[in-house]
């Protein structure tokens, strides 16, 4: 909590008049910081919207096995990259005091942390075709699905490095060479997807699992161009830093436990759509896949807010920290309103791409409609556990995703799946609900917030 870190702000503490520092932060501001990272999001999103466009036209259980492969992939990373996420925090609330040296031993502690973390990873692939029979898959879908998550494990070790190194550029505002660094990796996955899927001269087709391989040198390529970008502005490592360590630990160890839980409930999900049906599950997935493209924008400006939050918080400005939870929230309501009308007008046009089997095409036409009815109050969500993640808030925003996720969406899903014919769309009910509680929360929980508040 804010004041459980000390990040809470008592009355006339660094507070000046006329300073910069006391400036408000306008929507432009947030924009500009926020297009970098949706862009680059966007193109980590594309890796998979690729994937899935090429790993369909092998049929649906291919597309089946690679969405729980996926679910699976995210299972043994979100609690590395969460931890590590603690490292933007952490940077961003030591550049706003201008304590530079204090920036880069954070910096040096998450990428000590990703590396001891990246190097235990690859462990996971022991363990992938037990979790997947306990998530539904069965016959060639837990034969793909086993082949393909093996070795997409093998990517966590660079996606964790990424998030270090993202988080030092990111946490002192630059949000370009994140993207970058993101777009080279994305124009290697699409570049190798083709060859390595269906095979091309001297390239041999392996199915499925050839998304998965261009995944992972992808995800190598990215990493060398932060590190290559980075080499000068973090020179040599710095001695061990405890209190550096510790304050990213204190900081990402919330969000790594949040993030972790929140994708099991996501198995979970998936797996209570698995048992509606193979056409089900393929439908979720390409709607996920879709809706991917406006829920990361939101994400997007929700991780400007955190960054500008953060250096508030670290100069002592309630004003700007406030300004940038409400300017962040209005982008981003603006931004994801926009593709709810476009959803709602060519739901059919966005999944034409996939090649879809008339069954499937019915079921994912339905999704399409409730994802547009949840985009401004996913807006609102999204950047709300951004500020308060930012402004230090990390166990808040922990209980309240997990308690969302585990409390609401699941047994909501889970009756309306079992116990109506409303299938797959009652499974998304239950998100659409988990989504309304979480933005309600945090609006009311940033409105009273000490850094946040302001003197009347």
């Amino acid at each position: 909590m804010a004041g459980e870190s000390g990040l809470g702000l008592r009355p006339g503490e660094r507070q000046g008049s006329g300073t910069r520092s006391e400036e408000p932060i306008r929507p432009g501001r947030v924009a500009r910081l926020a297009w970098p990272i949706a862009v680059q999001m966007l193109s980590y999103t594309a890796m998979g919207l690729v994937d899935a466009l090429f790993v369909g036209q092998l049929g649906t259980a291919a597309l089946a096995a690679v969405g729980l492969g996926s679910t699976v992939g995210h299972l043994v990373q979100a609690g590395g990259i969460g931890l590590v996420s603690g490292t933007r925090v952490a940077v961003s609330q030591a550049h706003g005091a201008e304590e530079p040296e204090r920036a880069r031993l954070s910096a040096w502690s998450g990428i000590r942390l990703a590396a001891l973390l990246g190097a235990i990873a690859p462990l996971a692939c022991f363990g992938v075709g037990p979790l997947l029979t306990v998530l539904g898959a069965e016959g060639d879908v837990w034969r793909i699905a086993v082949e393909w998550s093996q070795v997409r494990i093998l990517a966590v070790p660079f996606l964790l490095g990424t998030v270090a190194l993202s988080g030092w550029f990111q946490g002192r505002g630059d949000t370009r060479t994140p993207m970058v660094a993101t777009l080279v990796a994305n124009g290697v996955n699409i570049a190798l997807d083709p060859l390595l899927i269906f095979g091309w001269g001297p390239f041999v087709g392996i199915g499925a699992v050839g998304a998965a391989a261009s995944t992972v040198a992808g995800s190598a390529s990215g990493l060398l161009v932060l590190a290559i970008a980075a080499r000068q502005s973090l020179e040599t490592a710095p001695g061990r830093a405890s209190s550096a360590l510790r304050r990213v630990l204190e900081l990402g160890m919330p969000i790594g436990v949040r993030y972790l839980l929140e994708v099991g409930a996501f198995g979970v999900f998936a797996a209570l759509l698995a048992s509606v049906g193979e056409a089900a599950l393929a439908a979720h997935i390409v709607v996920i896949r879709v809706v991917s493209v406006s829920f990361l924008p939101g994400h997007a400006v929700g991780e400007a807010a955190s960054v500008l939050v953060g250096q508030a918080v670290g100069a002592g400005s309630r004003l700007r920290a406030r300004t940038a939870w409400s300017s962040a929230t209005l982008v981003a309501t603006v931004v994801m309103g926009a593709f709810a009308v476009v959803f709602v007008a060519v739901p059919d046009l966005l999944l034409v791409g996939f090649s879809l089997e008339p069954e499937v095409l019915v079921v994912a036409s339905d999704l399409m409609l409730l994802a547009a009815a949840f985009q401004v109050m996913d807006a609102v969500a999204m950047v709300g556990l951004g500020a308060l993640a930012g402004a230090g808030e990390t166990r808040f925003t922990m209980v309240l995703g997990v308690a969302a996720g585990w409390l609401v969406k699941l047994p909501l899903g889970a009756v309306l799946v079992l116990w109506t014919d409303l299938g797959a769309a009652g499974a998304w009910w239950g998100l659409m609900a988990e989504i309304a509680v979480v933005a309600v929360i945090v609006v009311v929980r940033v409105r009273r917030a000490p850094w946040a508040r302001l003197a009347s």
